[in-house]
């Protein structure tokens, strides 16, 4: 299961971060995205625990923890699908409704 990782200091590592869950069960990956603009993690991390019992433990017991000199905020990730981001479209219509302007595929419709 698949577990999110969130409020992570920016010293820590794929490593570090492992090595804390790894005494609630077996971790299959670890993935810490990292912001190449400033050389550092974003701040969250992804945890893939082997299965649903350890997973579990992680949640209870590292929720709220301490590494590297932060307090973590651990939970079960949402799955992509799961997450509702806003899609070139959305932004438009909301554009349209406070400014009464044209969205793009408005002004496709009339413009192709």
């Amino acid at each position: 299961m698949k577990l999110y990782v969130g409020n992570i200091s920016f010293d820590s590592t794929e490593d570090s971060i492992r090595q804390m869950f790894e005494q609630y069960g077996e971790v299959t990956n670890v993935y810490v995205p990292m912001d190449y603009d400033y050389d550092r993690n974003r701040g969250f991390a992804f945890v893939t625990m082997a299965g649903a019992a350890a997973a579990d433990q992680a949640i209870r017991e590292a929720d709220g923890a301490e590494l590297d000199g932060r307090t973590l905020k651990v939970n079960l990730a949402n799955k992509s699908s799961d997450r509702r981001s806003a899609s070139s479209e959305d932004w438009a219509s909301a554009v349209d409704q406070e400014e009464g302007t044209l969205s793009s595929s408005s002004w496709e419709e009339e413009n192709i």
